[in-house]
């Protein structure tokens, strides 16, 4: 089992370094596009929420925040439920650009799993999804 291990830890190291080579020319960086799609998804989010989901401080999320402001991809609104937090939400360009980042990332790894038949790849998503979705003895 721990060669198993090894060797799905190894592929997905590969996998992983695969995609952050293609995307060097990506307009936007993974985190950038995590918070975007995680904005998208919520409808608009807090800053605390977009923190608490990257694992990181809530001054470093501001940081991304602005940079994706600067871009004019989001948009800071008061909250209406409470007056000291803020809600950002996508703008059409925010949109825009989620939508070709994530094509950008589908052609890429499409290109990846091309060596896979339809049955294969349906079996890849369903063993990938599968463990993502297990949770372990830390997560509960």
């Amino acid at each position: 089992m721990d060669t198993n291990i090894d060797r799905i830890h190894k592929a997905m190291h590969r996998i992983r370094k695969y995609m952050d080579m293609e995307l060097q020319s990506s307009t936007i960086t993974n985190h950038q596009f995590f918070l975007l799609s995680t904005i998208f998804r919520e409808g608009g989010c807090k800053l605390s929420y977009l923190a608490e989901k990257l694992q990181v401080t809530p001054s470093a999320i501001t940081v991304m925040i602005d940079r994706l402001e600067k871009s004019q991809y989001i948009v800071r609104t008061p909250d209406p439920q409470d007056r000291r937090a803020t809600i950002v939400k996508l703008t059409a360009d925010g949109e825009k650009m989620l939508k070709q980042s994530l094509r950008e990332r589908n052609e890429i790894m499409g290109r990846k799993i091309a060596v896979l038949n339809e049955d294969e790849i349906r079996l890849l998503a369903d063993l990938v999804e599968k463990i993502a979705d297990t949770k372990t003895d830390e997560q509960t």
